[in-house]
């Protein structure tokens, strides 16, 4: 996930393939964003019914919020 959200990653074109995915298939869902100096982060894992937004009031970076909302999930679900 940190790889994917990357800048090294987002600020080139990248292919698009379709996927095939089974739909008890564990996948998670997530989009970094920023404006204006705001940095938000959304993670979905839909098999799970769970969902996180990060808000944050400054631009931290994506390998931080990526690392950050993954630690949390992992840490409900063991739960």
């Amino acid at each position: 996930m940190v790889e994917g959200n990357g800048y090294d990653f987002i600020l080139e074109p990248q292919p698009m393939d379709e996927m095939k995915v089974a739909r008890d298939h564990d996948v998670i869902l997530n989009k970094t964003g920023s404006t204006n100096g705001f940095g938000g982060y959304v993670a979905m894992v839909p098999s799970e019914d769970l969902g996180v937004v990060v808000l944050a009031n400054r631009n931290y970076p994506n390998e931080a919020r990526v690392r950050a909302t993954y630690d949390l999930i992992t840490r409900i679900l063991a739960e």
